[in-house]
């Protein structure tokens, strides 16, 4: 604690700023309002979930243990929801756009499902649930602009969707191949 340094400028939203050999100062944002909407955020992606897999019936199939992933995600976001306002840590991990490689796999992916042109039930459902996760890694790509206090939410809430359109294409490949 030899090396600590205060943001002045920013004192309510950084308690400690610790300097980092290699990447320079780091700001850790430990506020309570930040705090409480990064949990009910990843609450509320959880019933999401709930919600996505009802909806689409997506218990019943073989496929089924990978729709697991999105809860245990949230629910480490939810445990560690206090220490996660990292700026660092944000600029780390949001810097990859997922609508490229999201695109890169689903369209040879839907095609390569559609040239027999026959199309069973698991198909149809594959389609459907490709789709979906096209339309999530899209909705990513909405900036919200809010105030740089709020920005560490708009992240997670794009973080969140990437998460389940990520889980959505993986459940889709899981089920096209247990099926086959």
């Amino acid at each position: 604690m030899d090396n600590l340094i205060v943001d002045k400028e920013n004192i309510e939203d950084c308690i400690d700023c610790l300097t980092k050999q290699d990447k320079g100062i780091r700001k850790y944002r430990y506020d309570s309002s930040l705090t409480f909407y990064t949990k009910a955020i990843f609450i509320f992606f959880i019933f999401l979930w709930v919600l996505i897999i009802l909806v689409n019936k997506l218990v019943s199939n073989e496929a089924a243990f990978v729709l697991f992933i999105p809860f245990v995600i949230f629910l480490l976001g939810l445990m560690n929801s206090e220490v996660i306002c990292d700026e660092m840590l944000e600029d780390d991990i949001f810097t990859t756009t997922f609508i490229s490689i999201g695109i890169i796999i689903a369209i040879p992916f839907l095609t390569f499902i559609n040239k027999d042109k026959d199309l069973t039930d698991v198909t149809i459902k594959i389609v459907k649930i490709m789709f979906l996760s096209i339309i999530l890694i899209l909705l990513t790509y909405f900036h919200i602009w809010v105030p740089l206090r709020y920005r560490h939410i708009v992240k997670v809430i794009r973080s969140c969707i990437e998460t389940l359109a990520v889980t959505l294409c993986i459940f889709a490949f899981t089920l096209y191949y247990s099926s086959t």
